[in-house]
């Protein structure tokens, strides 16, 4: 109970939420409402607007949540890094990272929330399978999957999923050279070479039918094999 009520105060007063959005003007006002429904204030939500051409700077303004606003499209990772420079510069000590497209159910944050005070990173490990993902995104990340896994030295099941908890300070003391997708990957493989803990959590995959995926499978494939190939020959 003692640990439970730890747990709850760090959340309110420590924890952010940092959400990387592209376009996403259909679904960022329902996670951030979402959010704020589970006792989150919105000035702990932290979301970085990658560029949109929509009215997903529009909305996170009315919704008086903190938005970060890249003029042009500068990636998923430069968002990722930017967001939680900014959150733990404003007393922030933990970051849950989510994805703006409604594919993390919130009701896992409580889940993540229970890792605290002593977790760094927790990964959410989706149950990948080709009946939930489409086959270009389930081989990519099963093999991305498997080639961190041997580079840090650990099994990890997800190295590409958005949802996770990490702490701040370690994150920005990490150099990371990715700047889209593939910095998630990096960062996990990084974190391992350092024999950090990675925490997994078992999480749902939920793919909405007519939401669009920015991964280009032959670009970001590309930019992985490069991020490998520099952590394991430099």
């Amino acid at each position: 109970m003692k640990n439970q009520l730890t747990q709850n105060l760090i959340a309110r007063k420590l924890v952010s939420f940092i959400i990387p959005a592209l376009n996403a003007e259909k679904t960022i006002r329902k996670i951030i409402n979402n959010i704020k429904e589970l006792g989150f204030n919105s000035q702990q939500i932290f979301i970085v607007d990658d560029g949109s051409k929509d009215k997903t700077y529009k909305i996170t303004n009315e919704e008086n949540v903190r938005v970060i606003k890249h003029r042009i499209n500068e990636g998923k990772g430069k968002s990722i890094i930017d967001g939680a420079k900014i959150s733990l510069s404003s007393g922030f000590l933990w970051g849950i990272f989510m994805d703006a497209d409604l594919q993390h159910k919130i009701s896992d944050i409580k889940n993540f929330i229970a890792f605290l005070p002593n977790a760094k990173i927790v990964i959410g490990t989706r149950n990948l399978s080709l009946m939930n993902m489409p086959f270009d995104r389930y081989l990519v990340n099963k093999i991305t999957s498997l080639i961190i896994s041997i580079v840090g030295g650990k099994n990890v099941h997800d190295v590409q999923s958005g949802y996770r908890l990490i702490w701040l300070p370690l994150f920005i003391k990490i150099p990371l050279n990715g700047r889209h997708f593939e910095l998630e990957a990096e960062f996990i493989a990084k974190a391992l070479q350092k024999n950090i803990s990675i925490k997994e959590l078992p999480i749902d995959t939920i793919y909405i039918k007519g939401n669009k995926s920015f991964i280009n499978p032959l670009i970001d494939t590309l930019r992985f094999i490069k991020m490998t190939l520099k952590l394991v020959w430099i």
